[in-house]
């Protein structure tokens, strides 16, 4: 099993770094999140997941738009199904902003269904997650597919860290790239109490732009998490 994590760290780190060779506009900044986490019973639960993605220095301007403040505002909720522990089948909607404070600014309505399947070894878990967009904006429909490979490490301690990647496939017909979005991220968790964490991490996101190139945008990602289990208030 020690190989396998090997392997998974190796292709997690030589993909983010071809991604990251072809970039040519940088930005930099800071990805304040908020993860709240609810369990309902013992095969359902709900997530709250919003952002903010606020670049503050480096190449602000790309394909006419200037992203210095705000460039995403991101609200999403969701509502999960396992009915084994490994596997969850997840319906949401998000609402999201682009540039909002901008002329420019694209407001953007989806709604996604997602399926994930989660190995565990020992103290690691490494989970698959497909998801397929739809994105409604106010002249056009899109539609996309999602990968991402997560792993998460625990500590006795109750800490943890996590290391991610996760692939953006354009569906829509006429798109001039299938392959235009690429998430990575890694952290540690900090336990404070039962119920809230402390993350801390970097995240880079990379963009292809109308010009033909990629927007690389690196952030420092602080996220509050907040988990709840209403499951032991109704079998109490």
């Amino acid at each position: 099993m020690k190989k396998v994590h090997q392997y998974v760290f190796v292709i997690l780190f030589l993909t983010v770094a071809v991604n990251i060779l072809g970039q040519k506009t940088n930005v930099y900044g800071v990805f304040p999140t908020y993860n709240q986490w609810g369990k309902l019973n013992e095969k359902t639960n709900y997530e709250l997941y919003y952002f903010t993605a606020a670049p503050i220095f480096g190449d602000v301007k790309y394909s006419g738009v200037s992203p210095r403040n705000w460039l995403l505002m991101y609200a999403e909720q969701s509502i999960t199904y396992s009915p084994v522990k490994s596997w969850g089948l997840t319906g949401s909607y998000v609402y999201q902003v682009e540039n909002g404070y901008d002329k420019a600014n694209v407001d953007e309505h989806r709604l996604f269904l997602q399926t994930s399947y989660a190995l565990h070894w020992n103290k690691v878990t490494v989970k698959h997650r497909l998801r397929h967009d739809s994105r409604f904006f106010s002249d056009a429909f899109k539609h996309r597919l999602r990968y991402q490979i997560a792993l998460r490490g625990d500590w006795e301690s109750g800490n943890y860290w996590t290391i991610g990647q996760e692939f953006f496939f354009e569906l829509t017909n006429g798109s001039e790239k299938v392959y235009n979005e690429n998430w990575f991220n890694a952290g540690i968790g900090i336990k404070l109490n039962d119920q809230n964490y402390l993350e801390l991490g970097a995240l880079n996101v990379t963009w292809a732009t109308a010009k033909g190139t990629w927007l690389n945008q690196w952030y420092i990602q602080p996220t509050w998490v907040y988990r709840l289990d209403f499951s032991r208030k109704v079998n109490g």
